[in-house]
């Protein structure tokens, strides 16, 4: 819905303008910031089962990606338990 006189703006513009904000800026600053402590804590908190499973066959970087990889093998169960 349109005030009087004004057109319908289209979501890209809508998202444009969104973006512009300084508002908006510094949430997409903070939520990066986040991301980033919570992938170097994930890090450090999986890395002794990533090297358990290493050492039993299975290379991966993360635990999505074993599970990702539709990973049915009973070998991964006494590492993962």
């Amino acid at each position: 819905m349109t005030a009087r006189g004004q057109r319908a703006r289209t979501a890209g513009e809508l998202l444009d303008e969104l973006e512009q904000k300084p508002e908006h800026q510094e949430r997409q600053r903070q939520w990066k910031l986040q991301e980033d402590e919570n992938r170097r804590r994930y890090g450090q908190a999986a890395a002794g089962l990533l090297a358990d499973l290493e050492a039993a066959g299975f290379s991966v970087a993360t635990l999505a990606e074993l599970r990702q990889r539709g990973v049915g093998d009973r070998r991964a169960v006494p590492v993962l338990v």
